[in-house]
């Protein structure tokens, strides 16, 4: 399936149509940074979409703050404040990363940076040291930005945008995905037990498998999937099986789709403790489903699959993924 991805110059022409629809200036949003300081950053080997980003204009608009705290650094503030951390890195005792190169600041000490080399934005939280994962490219990032300008999410105060929403750089949002999918699995396994109304409850099982299944998955394990009478009395009893917890979520850099997410789970089969679901989750238009579905034994086989990726053979998670 083909990605809907936009370049980074059709999501900074987006950025600044919706500041101008709100009364920003064409000639106030940043021009391109200066030739010196872009050919340093072609010297340091920098991804295209990087120099397509600084070509295109230095930063963006001074006062835009991002997601209440982050703001875009110009080429050559960032260029600089690399010099500084590479030398006398923020946490004591760890070595700056030479391929990174920080893009955002909170003006308190962490950093948004890119890795030169893998392409990824990473935040780089000074006090510990942490590293978090916030997006798989810079192009992707700022496609994120427009979607929430366009949903609403940004206002505008006192003449600067301000973010109204709840999204916090560093969380990962797959990972919040799946804990709110289990969740909502839970309340429905309640209303299925406790509510006698079974129209009800078909309607709430239609809008929960809507919310978090993309439509290429058929799975009896992970989705009602038409919900005729027997079915819906499968679906029923198979929810009683279904409080189980997450043992992980990771990145699924080396699969099929190197911008998907593997979660572990606990079993469907009630009682057993061999027996986990393995979940697939990427984003389908714009937001996040689940696009397919193993139960595996982890021997490397699988009782059942169902999904985008029927039939191939992961390795044993117990074994594979980080834990």
């Amino acid at each position: 399936m083909t990605s809907n991805r936009t370049s980074v110059s059709e999501s900074l022409l987006a950025i600044q149509v919706w500041l101008q629809a709100h009364g920003v200036e064409e000639g106030e949003c940043p021009e391109a940074a200066s030739p010196e300081a872009l050919e340093r950053l072609l010297s340091l080997g920098a991804p295209a979409e990087l120099l397509e980003f600084y070509r295109f204009q230095n930063g963006l608009l001074h006062g835009f703050i991002l997601y209440g705290t982050w703001q875009f650094l110009t080429l050559e503030e960032a260029l600089a404040r690399q010099d500084t951390l590479r030398w006398t890195p923020a946490v004591p005792d760890e070595p700056w990363n030479v391929s990174w190169l920080p893009l955002l600041t909170n003006n308190g000490g962490d950093h948004l940076v890119q890795d030169l080399q893998q392409g990824s934005l990473i935040l780089h939280r000074h006090t510990d040291g942490e590293r978090l994962h916030v997006s798989p490219s810079l192009s992707a990032f700022l496609q994120r930005l427009v979607q929430d300008l366009q949903a609403g999410e940004y206002v505008f105060e006192d003449g600067e945008p301000a973010y109204t929403g709840a999204r916090i750089l560093g969380e990962d949002p797959a990972e919040r995905f799946v804990q709110q999918y289990l969740a909502d699995e839970y309340r429905l396994w309640v209303r299925a037990h406790t509510n006698p109304d079974d129209r009800r409850f078909f309607l709430a099982a239609e809008r929960f498998e809507a919310r978090y299944f993309g439509p290429e998955l058929y799975s009896d394990v992970s989705r009602p999937g038409g919900l005729d009478a027997e079915r819906f009395a499968a679906f029923r009893g198979l929810l009683a099986a279904k409080q189980r917890p997450l043992y992980g979520v990771w990145r699924d850099s080396d699969g099929p789709d190197a911008e998907g997410t593997v979660a572990v789970l606990g079993s469907v089969d009630a009682g057993s403790t061999v027996r986990f679901e393995l979940i697939r989750v990427r984003q389908l238009h714009g937001r996040l489903k689940i696009v397919s579905s193993y139960l595996t034994g982890f021997d490397g086989t699988f009782s059942y699959s169902g999904g985008e990726h029927v039939g191939e053979r992961l390795p044993d998670p117990g074994e594979s993924y980080p834990g």
